[in-house]
């Protein structure tokens, strides 16, 4: 095998108990912009469970460019620590259930997770902001956000499972519909000490509450 499909020797399980292998990037699977750092286009849509390496030929993977990996029909993928910026689009619509994020990723770009089927993330402590529907469309449950987030963006996550969120001290915005058409009945907000909630238990609702510190939109104000 002198052109290498790299295989795994490590499976991955995924439903109930049925193993499938995860296969290995190699150059001649993507576009890679080797000044930057970037995957521009991942062009060989068959393999359907992928690990993106730490670098192709030398030059390390520093970033997910837009689109990039977006309608691929993926099921899973390893995303490598070098990597510091997930694009706009990224990985949007595919059948990933599940998404592990490097510890050292700064940057979530809009809509980089939107409809796939993950149901838990944790988002890196080096994030500072998470962007326009970065994770809507979902099934998520769990989401842990970490302290040095400070914004939220409209829609992040939206249209998913959760029954309730924890916002760290550090968020001092929250973009409209951040959590709309979940299964939330009330949001606290961290830096006022209250909870507003939605009184009718039903979607978060589009009004707007304002505070000296703190904004939030898409919340319920209590009648």
């Amino acid at each position: 095998m002198n052109k290498l499909i790299t295989i795994l020797l490590c499976l991955t399980a995924i439903g109930s108990g049925t193993l499938k292998a995860q296969y290995t990037l190699s150059i001649n699977d993507v576009e890679f912009d080797t000044s930057t750092g970037t995957i521009t286009n991942y062009i060989n849509h068959r393999q359907k469970n992928i690990v993106i390496p730490g670098s192709f030929k030398g030059h390390k993977v520093r970033a997910i460019g837009k689109y990039a990996f977006s309608r691929s029909d993926l099921e899973s993928v390893v995303i490598p620590a070098s990597v510091t910026d997930i694009g706009e689009m990224a990985f949007s619509i595919n059948s990933l259930t599940a998404i592990e994020l490097p510890k050292g990723l700064k940057s979530i770009e809009a809509l980089a997770f939107a409809s796939n089927y993950i149901r838990a993330v944790n988002i890196p402590r080096s994030v500072r902001s998470i962007k326009t529907s970065a994770f809507a469309n979902n099934r998520l449950t769990t989401v842990n956000i970490p302290r040095k987030v400070k914004s939220i963006g409209a829609y992040a996550f939206a249209y998913n499972l959760l029954t309730s969120i924890s916002l760290p001290l550090s968020v001092s915005s929250i973009g409209r519909h951040a959590f709309l058409d979940n299964q939330l009945s009330a949001i606290p907000l961290p830096n006022t000490r209250k909870t507003w909630r939605n009184c009718d238990n039903e979607v978060v609702r589009e009004i707007a509450v304002f505070t000296k510190e703190y904004y939030v939109e898409g919340v319920a104000k209590p009648r």
